[in-house]
């Protein structure tokens, strides 16, 4: 099995602070690029300002997520976009839901590609065992 190009996920989730209600299908990639890396850091940085070194642990956060989400997600509800892709939003646990969201959903398709690779090899192994 190969590593699929993305995921989807659906996002339902009340808002805490404004009690609005999200929701909508998300498409998220599942490999990036070496330019994609460099991209979300740079993002990540740019969020932060001018010295990302002293900013509190929750900003960090906050820019990686949305970093993070900037690189991955190919298609999304209209809502996010507005809400510019998540930093114009009032309710931070919406952004905390969709990025832990994706990121339980790639990551779970590198476990079945991890397993599968396990699998073949122990078959490997037995077959090599049965010729020697």
């Amino acid at each position: 099995m190969a590593l699929p190009i993305s995921v989807s996920f659906e996002i339902n989730v009340k808002g805490e602070i404004t009690g609005r209600e999200y929701v909508g299908l998300f498409e998220a990639k599942t490999k990036t690029s070496v330019m994609d890396t460099l991209e979300e850091d740079r993002l990540s940085r740019r969020v932060l300002g001018e010295n990302p070194k002293d900013a509190s642990d929750d900003a960090k956060r906050i820019a990686e997520a949305y970093a993070y989400l900037q690189i991955r997600l190919i298609k999304f509800p209209d809502w996010w976009k507005e809400a510019g892709h998540g930093l114009g939003l009032e309710d931070l646990g919406v952004l905390a839901m969709v990025n832990n969201t994706a990121r339980a959903k790639i990551g779970a398709e590198y476990e079945k590609l991890a397993a599968e690779a396990d699998a073949a090899k122990k078959g490997l192994k037995e077959e090599a065992a049965k010729l020697g």
